[in-house]
């Protein structure tokens, strides 16, 4: 079984796991999207200059988060993501995945069993309703770095939320936290395309249906400001189910102990809305990042940790 990054000159350091119980995290996904130069550019891209697996994790992350917009929609190649600049959870990770593998990382789909409630945030209420299901299935995946298998969910674009999250690659992040989990349904090497279509063209939903009665909706929840999408998942989720989400997503996102903002350093935000620099080896982690969640608590007092 041959591994895609076999045929892409990828400039990472280091080498991928050469036990054969990898080859299958290796392999091109359902719509030959590693041999697409779209896909090889970005890989490169995100590559460069980088010195460990755990670095380029979250680079990728970071760029699926920060330029993929979530929408609803049937399954689409990788290069039309990027293209298209959205997708849904499968879509969106379909990307994500053959990034990572291109360079060198074992990456898996992993699949959770939600509460129905759950995508009303981002799909209208009342859609949701008339579906014959009590369900959803959230895709994600794992990838493994560091002798283990992790997390790495890049379900919301940041707008989505009222409050700003960062994955550092150290443990599992997975944006759909255990309060509306109903199952884990485990994982598989590449996205289940024939079954998603399949799935779709029973319930009649196509991207002309999507983008005429959901794009709207999911819209406008981005465009809220900070109050109003606090209170907008309040309304869906309830008051104590949110609470759990902000702080789930919070302890998730803060810093290691080796990993800090500079105080001296000028908030990147204000021109490109997700990131924080990071220095090494800084014994205190308690800066901008919780300075701003803790600002915002004692603001809105909505939050208390």
């Amino acid at each position: 079984m041959s591994r895609v990054y076999e045929d892409f000159d990828s400039p990472v350091p280091w080498e991928a796991p050469d036990r054969k119980e990898f080859d299958r995290y290796f392999t091109d996904t359902p719509f030959n999207d590693s041999k697409k130069d779209e896909v090889l550019d970005l890989a490169e891209k995100l590559a460069k200059g980088v010195n460990e697996p755990r670095e380029l994790a979250v680079n990728i992350w970071n760029w699926v988060v920060d330029n993929l917009k979530l929408c609803y929609e049937p399954p689409k190649s990788a290069v039309e993501t990027i293209e298209e600049k959205e997708g849904n959870c499968f879509n969106r990770t379909n990307l994500q995945v053959i990034l990572y593998r291109l360079n060198k990382i074992p990456a898996r789909f992993t699949y959770t069993l939600c509460y129905r409630d759950y995508p009303k945030i981002f799909v209208p209420p009342d859609l949701v309703d008339q579906l014959p299901v009590n369900a959803f299935i959230h895709n994600t995946i794992e990838i493994y770095i560091d002798g283990k298998w992790i997390e790495a969910d890049p379900f919301f674009d940041r707008p989505m939320l009222p409050f700003d999250y960062q994955w550092y690659a150290y443990d599992s992040f997975n944006l759909v936290v255990p309060d509306h989990v109903y199952a884990n349904l485990g994982h598989t090497p590449n996205m289940l395309k024939d079954t998603l279509l399949t799935q779709f063209r029973n319930i009649g939903v196509t991207k002309a249906f999507c983008q005429k009665n959901i794009d709207p909706y999911t819209e406008s929840v981005r465009n809220m400001s900070r109050e109003e999408k606090w209170e907008h998942l309040e309304k869906i989720w309830g008051k104590p189910y949110l609470e759990n989400f902000a702080r789930h997503v919070y302890l998730k996102s803060c810093p290691y102990r080796r990993w800090r903002v500079p105080w001296d350093v000028e908030d990147p935000r204000k021109g490109e809305p997700s990131r924080w620099l990071i220095e090494d080896e800084i014994e205190n982690p308690a800066d901008r990042y919780y300075r701003d969640v803790q600002a915002y608590a004692i603001e809105s007092g909505r939050w208390i940790l």
